[in-house]
């Protein structure tokens, strides 16, 4: 029931502007300039217990990292990709707490699976984790509902009092096409 993985992304990128602190700005991946890095490297373990718990837990490093969760108060939770553990409620009903992967979105915080991999201004300005709890419920094969209530945007080691919800419907009819609607 648990599986073990890993990935790495590597990249060398060269400025020549040859920015004397090596530091990108505004941009995310790559940060760095002038020198080989590493953008996202990362080592998990996955659980499936007979479809009724499952969860992931990762570590993660790189450049990325570094750049995209700048924000956070406490410097620890940047390493965490993610720590989440789900319970099977009912035939169609899952909830799973922890940090997770954001709701929102097309472009993954995986490179290897982000289609557009340097990322879109849309995907700069969503998301890419949360922290909270979440319901899904699968009402047909293919539709699919899920309601997030989440420690703020983009958000995991402060609140300040802030509590954010977020809905998510899933319509997928076939193999080749699908459709998702994504409010926060």
């Amino acid at each position: 029931p648990v599986t073990f993985g890993g990935f790495l992304d590597t990249y060398i990128d060269y400025d020549f502007d040859s920015p004397p602190d090596h530091n990108r700005v505004f941009t995310t991946q790559p940060a760095r300039a002038n020198e080989p890095n590493i953008n996202l490297g990362y080592l998990d373990a996955k659980i499936d217990l007979d479809n009724k718990v499952r969860g992931r837990f990762a570590i993660q490093a790189g450049t990325s990292v570094t750049a995209n969760y700048a924000a956070e108060s406490a410097a620890w939770v940047k390493y965490i990709q993610e720590a989440v553990v789900g319970y099977h409620l009912t035939d169609k009903l899952w909830l799973d707490g922890g940090i997770y992967f954001s709701h929102i979105g097309f472009e993954s915080w995986i490179s290897k699976d982000d289609w557009t991999y340097t990322r879109s201004m849309v995907g700069d300005f969503s998301p890419y984790y949360q922290e909270g709890a979440k319901a899904t419920y699968q009402w047909t094969d293919s539709l699919s509902t899920q309601l997030n209530v989440l420690n703020g945007w983009h958000n995991i080691s402060s609140n300040a009092g802030s509590v954010a919800l977020g809905l998510q419907v899933a319509y997928a009819p076939s193999e080749k096409f699908s459709a998702t609607y994504n409010n926060f």
